[in-house]
C-alpha cells in the first residue's frame, strides 16, 4: 500500500507547504533565513508569538530602497507594495528575524504565499548593531519580505513620516488596535441596516439604545 494512503493527512499537509513556500527544497539548506516583518509578526502584535518561539530578534531597521508605500487593509495588518508614483514612494520600517525553513514555511501558510502576499528578496539596513562588522557600520543584510499581491480599492495608502532625512512608513500598535475598533463599528452598522431591513425604521432608536432583541432576525 502505498505511503500516501497510509498517511493522507501527513502528505496533505506536505503539499499545502510546497504550494506556499515553493522554494522549500532551496531554503531547507539554510540554517537561518532573515526575515523582514513590518505588520502583525512584529513584537507585540498579534502574531509575534510565532517569531518569539521560533525565531531569533536581530533588531530593527528599513529597506535599502525607497520605493515602497504601505497600505491599510482595514483589518488589524498592513500591506507593502511597490510603488512607481515619486510622490508616494518611502522606505519600510519594521524588524529583521532568524528563523528555521520549517518557520520560514509555517509564515507562509499564515500569509498566504503566493495568494495575498508574494515573498520576495530584499535588502534591510539594521539600525541596531546586532551583527558584528569591521567598520562598525550599520549592516546591509539580505531579507524575505512579504508584498501585497491585491491592491483593493478599500485599501488606504498610510502617511508618511519623515525622520532622519528620509520618508517612512511605519505600522504602530496603535494603528491595528484602531483597525479593530474600525472593523467592530463596521460590523454593528451592518447589524443595524439588516435590522431596519427585517422590522423598519421604527425600531432604529430602540436599537441604538437597546440592541437587537431577537438575534434570530440576524441570521
Amino acid at each position: 500500500m502505498p505511503l500516501r494512503n497510509i498517511a493522507p493527512q501527513l502528505y496533505k499537509e506536505l503539499d499545502e507547504r510546497a504550494k506556499k513556500t515553493p522554494d522549500l527544497d532551496r531554503m531547507k539548506y539554510f540554517d537561518n533565513i532573515l526575515v523582514f516583518v513590518y505588520g502583525s509578526l512584529q513584537r507585540g502584535h498579534e502574531h509575534y508569538p510565532i517569531m518569539a518561539e521560533q525565531g531569533r530578534y536581530l533588531g530593527q531597521g528599513h529597506t535599502v530602497m525607497k520605493c515602497f508605500s504601505m497600505y491599510d487593509t482595514l483589518n488589524g495588518f498592513p500591506m507593502v507594495f511597490p510603488e512607481t508614483q515619486l510622490e508616494h514612494q518611502g522606505y519600510i520600517r519594521g524588524e529583521v528575524w532568524a528563523v528555521s525553513p520549517d518557520t520560514l514555511a509555517r509564515i507562509d501558510r499564515m500569509e498566504n504565499n503566493g495568494e495575498y502576499y508574494k515573498r520576495q528578496r530584499t535588502f534591510v539596513c539594521l539600525d541596531e548593531q546586532v551583527i558584528p562588522s569591521k567598520d562598525n557600520a550599520h549592516p546591509v543584510v539580505d531579507c524575505q519580505i512579504y508584498l501585497g499581491m491585491n491592491r483593493l480599492a478599500i485599501y488606504q495608502r498610510m502617511s508618511r513620516y519623515f525622520s532622519k532625512n528620509q520618508f517612512n512608513y511605519q505600522w504602530y500598535r496603535a494603528d491595528s488596535d484602531r483597525n479593530r475598533r474600525l472593523a467592530w463599528q463596521k460590523t454593528q452598522l451592518v447589524l443595524l441596516l439588516r435590522w431596519q431591513k427585517d422590522v423598519g425604521e421604527e425600531s432604529k432608536s430602540s436599537f441604538l439604545v437597546n440592541g437587537p432583541q431577537n438575534h434570530t432576525k440576524l441570521n
